[in-house]
Protein backbone atom coordinates (compact mmCIF):
# COMPACT_ATOMS: atom_id res chain seq x y z
CA UNK A 1 0.00 0.00 0.00
CA UNK A 2 1.48 3.46 -0.68
CA UNK A 3 2.59 6.24 1.82
CA UNK A 4 1.34 9.07 0.00
CA UNK A 5 -1.19 10.96 2.42
CA UNK A 6 -4.73 10.75 1.11
CA UNK A 7 -7.29 13.50 1.08
CA UNK A 8 -10.87 14.12 1.18
CA UNK A 9 -12.66 17.20 -0.04
CA UNK A 10 -15.89 18.54 0.07
CA UNK A 11 -18.21 18.66 -3.11
CA UNK A 12 -17.82 22.86 -2.69
CA UNK A 13 -14.33 22.62 -3.03
CA UNK A 14 -14.34 20.13 -5.93
CA UNK A 15 -17.12 21.91 -7.91
CA UNK A 16 -15.59 25.13 -7.57
CA UNK A 17 -12.02 23.74 -8.75
CA UNK A 18 -13.79 22.23 -11.53
CA UNK A 19 -15.54 25.69 -12.83
CA UNK A 20 -12.82 27.91 -11.74
CA UNK A 21 -9.49 27.04 -13.08
CA UNK A 22 -7.45 29.59 -10.96
CA UNK A 23 -8.70 29.82 -7.74
CA UNK A 24 -7.72 28.19 -4.52
CA UNK A 25 -9.86 25.44 -4.57
CA UNK A 26 -8.53 24.36 -8.21
CA UNK A 27 -4.74 24.90 -6.73
CA UNK A 28 -5.94 22.79 -3.69
CA UNK A 29 -7.27 19.62 -5.90
CA UNK A 30 -4.19 20.19 -8.32
CA UNK A 31 -2.01 19.67 -5.15
CA UNK A 32 -4.21 16.87 -3.68
CA UNK A 33 -3.43 14.96 -6.74
CA UNK A 34 0.41 15.55 -7.34
CA UNK A 35 1.13 14.68 -3.50
CA UNK A 36 -1.25 12.16 -2.63
CA UNK A 37 -4.33 10.13 -3.38
CA UNK A 38 -7.80 11.75 -3.41
CA UNK A 39 -10.63 9.45 -1.63
CA UNK A 40 -14.02 10.17 -3.03
CA UNK A 41 -17.08 8.28 -1.60
CA UNK A 42 -20.10 7.19 -4.01
CA UNK A 43 -22.44 9.77 -2.18
CA UNK A 44 -19.89 12.57 -2.62
CA UNK A 45 -19.88 11.55 -6.24
CA UNK A 46 -23.72 11.68 -6.36
CA UNK A 47 -23.43 15.21 -4.78
CA UNK A 48 -21.05 16.42 -7.55
CA UNK A 49 -23.23 15.18 -10.28
CA UNK A 50 -26.48 16.57 -8.60
CA UNK A 51 -24.69 19.98 -8.41
CA UNK A 52 -23.84 20.64 -11.94
CA UNK A 53 -26.60 19.74 -13.28
CA UNK A 54 -28.60 22.56 -11.57
CA UNK A 55 -29.28 25.33 -14.12
CA UNK A 56 -27.16 28.08 -12.49
CA UNK A 57 -24.19 25.85 -13.65
CA UNK A 58 -25.36 25.74 -17.36
CA UNK A 59 -22.64 29.23 -17.75
CA UNK A 60 -20.40 27.14 -16.94
CA UNK A 61 -20.33 23.67 -18.06
CA UNK A 62 -22.06 22.56 -21.24
CA UNK A 63 -24.15 19.59 -21.28
CA UNK A 64 -21.64 17.61 -23.56
CA UNK A 65 -19.38 17.89 -20.55
CA UNK A 66 -21.74 16.70 -17.63
CA UNK A 67 -21.81 13.41 -19.85
CA UNK A 68 -17.98 13.07 -18.18
CA UNK A 69 -19.50 13.00 -14.21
Amino acid sequence: MSNRPRYVLDTNIIVSALLFKDKPPRQALDRARNLGIILMSRLIWQEIKEVLARPKFERYITSSEKIYF
